[in-house]
C-alpha cells in the first residue's frame, strides 16, 4: 500500500470518529511541522504525480459522502504543499502554508462539520505566525522597504475569515459552545497581533467589537490567554488615549501574570510595564517603582524602572524645566514606546497642579486665597529662564518663549484649568489677583477625579465576570 492511501485510509478512519476525538487525530495527519515523520515519506510517494491527478484521487474518495466539497479543496492544498514543501526553505514553502491555511477557513462554513478543523486551525496558526512575521521582516530588509507586509496582511485576512466562518455557526439554541469560545478567543489574539505588527492598529477595534457581542465565558479561557488579550486591549486603548481603560487592563496583566519560567516572566511584566507606568502616572497613580523592582529584578536596579524614577520625582515636586529636560534628554526612548506624546500632553497638567499644591505648602493660603504674585514666581522658578537655550526652540518642551508671558493672563488661565478639571477646588477673585480656595480638600485626588471624568469602558466587563 503507497503512502499516499495510508494517509487516505487514515482521514476515512478518524472522520468516522466523534468531533472532538477526530479534531485530535486530524491535527496530527494534517500537519505542517517540518519534524513530522509522514511528511517526507507523503512526499516521495507525490513526486510522481502530477497536482490534477491528485486532485481526482481527492475526488473519488468522497470524504463525507462527497458532501464536503471545501474539506477536499482543503486536502489538495494540502498534498500539494507536501509535494513542493522545501524543508530547507521557508521561504520557498511559506506561500504553500498560507494556501492550505486559507482552505481550511473556506472549509469552517460548513456547520454540520466544521469542529473536525478545530484542531488543525489552533496547530495551524501557532506554527504560522512566527514564520510569516520572520518573512516579512527580512524581505523588508532585503527590499529595503519601510513598511510592506503582504503575507501577514494575507494572513490577518484569513483568520478574519476563519473568525467571522466559525462565529456565524450556533447551535439549535443560538449559542456558541465552548469549543468555538476557545478557538474564536485564540484567532483574535492572533489576529490584534499582526495587526499590530502590520500598523493596522484600528483593526484591532473590529476584533474587540465583535469579542464583546459573542457572550464569551471568561471563566474557561486559559489565563495566558486572558493576560495577551488584555495587554493587546490596554495597550490598544492607550495608544488611542483611553488611558483609564488601558490602566486597569494592564493593572489587570500585572496581577495575574501566570508563567512560571522566570525569564519569560520577567519579559511579559517588562511589556505590561513599559505601558502601564506611563498610563498609570496619566490617571493619576503613581506607581510604587521600589515593589516593581523587586518584581522584576529582585535586588538589582531595572533599566525600565530607573528610567521613570527621575521623571515621577520631578512630577511629583511639580518641577516643570526638570520634567521635561529629562524628556527631552531621553526622547529617543520615550518615542520609540509611543508614550513621549501622551506623557508631554496628559501630564503638563498635574504638573502645574502638584507646582501650585507645593507652594500651598511651602506658603499657606491666608485667608484661604492664594495671590497671582506668590503663583507666578512659583511659575518663573520652575519653568526656569534656560528652557529657550536648552531646548533649542524645540516648541513641544517649551511652556513659553519669552519670560514677559508668564503674567497675570498666563496665571489666570492656568488656575481656571485646574479649577474646571476640579484639580483645586477653588474660584477666581480677579480683582484683587488672588484665588479662594477650600478649606477641605483643596487638592482632590486625582484617581477620584479622573475615574469619574473618564469612565473605563463597560463593553469590556465581561472579562471579570
Amino acid at each position: 500500500m503507497s503512502q499516499l492511501e495510508i494517509f487516505f485510509k487514515k482521514i476515512h478512519s478518524t472522520i468516522r470518529l466523534p468531533e472532538k476525538e477526530a479534531s485530535e487525530l486530524l491535527k496530527k495527519q494534517l500537519t505542517m511541522n517540518p519534524k513530522s515523520p509522514h511528511l517526507p515519506k507523503l512526499q516521495v510517494d507525490l513526486q510522481n504525480q502530477s497536482e490534477q491527478t491528485i486532485g481526482k484521487f481527492v475526488q473519488d474518495q468522497q470524504f463525507f459522502g462527497g458532501d464536503w466539497a471545501r474539506f477536499e479543496s482543503l486536502i489538495v492544498s494540502y498534498l500539494k504543499f507536501v509535494k513542493n514543501f522545501d524543508p530547507w526553505s521557508i521561504l520557498k514553502s511559506i506561500d504553500l502554508m498560507i494556501n492550505v491555511v486559507d482552505e481550511l477557513a473556506s472549509s469552517l462554513n460548513k456547520q454540520q462539520h466544521y469542529k473536525y478543523l478545530f484542531g488543525t486551525l489552533v496547530d495551524y496558526v501557532i506554527l504560522l505566525h512566527p514564520l510569516v512575521k520572520l518573512v516579512d521582516k527580512k524581505l523588508l530588509i532585503i527590499k529595503k522597504r519601510n513598511s510592506y507586509y503582504p503575507r501577514l496582511t494575507q494572513m490577518s485576512t484569513i483568520l478574519q475569515k476563519a473568525f467571522n466562518n466559525i462565529r456565524n455557526q450556533r447551535d439549535p439554541t443560538g449559542q456558541i459552545s465552548r469549543d468555538q469560545q476557545l478557538v474564536l478567543f485564540l484567532l483574535g489574539i492572533k489576529t490584534c497581533y499582526i495587526y499590530f505588527n502590520i500598523n493596522h492598529l484600528l483593526r484591532c477595534n473590529d476584533i474587540f467589537s465583535n469579542m464583546n457581542v459573542l457572550n464569551l465565558d471568561a471563566k474557561i479561557i486559559p489565563k495566558s490567554q486572558l493576560i495577551q488579550y488584555r495587554f493587546l486591549l490596554g495597550k490598544f486603548n492607550f495608544i488611542q488615549n483611553n488611558f483609564m481603560t488601558a490602566f486597569v487592563q494592564l493593572n489587570w496583566c500585572l496581577n495575574n501574570v501566570y508563567i512560571n519560567n522566570t525569564n519569560h516572566r520577567t519579559k511579559n511584566m517588562e511589556l505590561i510595564l513599559k505601558y502601564l507606568i506611563p498610563s498609570s502616572l496619566i490617571v493619576g497613580k503613581i506607581p510604587n517603582l521600589n515593589i516593581l523592582n523587586q518584581l522584576l529584578s529582585s535586588q538589582e536596579a531595572h533599566p525600565l524602572i530607573e528610567l521613570y524614577r527621575p521623571l515621577i520625582s520631578t512630577l511629583k515636586k511639580g518641577n516643570v524645566f526638570e520634567f521635561h529636560k529629562y524628556l527631552f534628554d531621553n526622547e529617543s526612548y520615550f518615542l520609540k514606546m509611543n508614550v513621549l506624546l501622551p506623557l508631554l500632553q496628559r501630564l503638563r497638567i498635574l504638573l502645574f497642579r502638584n507646582l501650585v499644591r507645593k507652594l500651598a505648602l511651602i506658603e499657606p493660603p491666608v485667608n484661604n486665597s492664594l495671590r497671582f504674585s506668590s503663583i507666578k514666581t512659583a511659575l518663573f522658578v520652575s519653568i526656569s529662564p534656560n528652557q529657550n537655550a536648552y531646548f533649542q526652540n524645540n516648541y513641544s518642551y517649551l511652556i513659553v518663549t519669552n519670560e514677559s508671558q508668564i503674567d497675570d493672563s498666563f496665571v489666570e488661565n492656568l488656575m481656571i484649568s485646574l479649577i474646571d478639571q476640579n484639580l483645586i477646588k477653588g474660584k477666581l477673585v480677579n480683582d484683587n489677583h488672588r484665588i479662594i480656595v477650600s478649606k477641605v480638600d483643596t487638592f482632590p485626588e486625582i484617581p477620584t477625579i479622573y475615574s469619574t471624568k473618564f469612565a473605563v469602558d463597560s463593553s469590556f466587563d465581561w472579562l471579570d465576570q
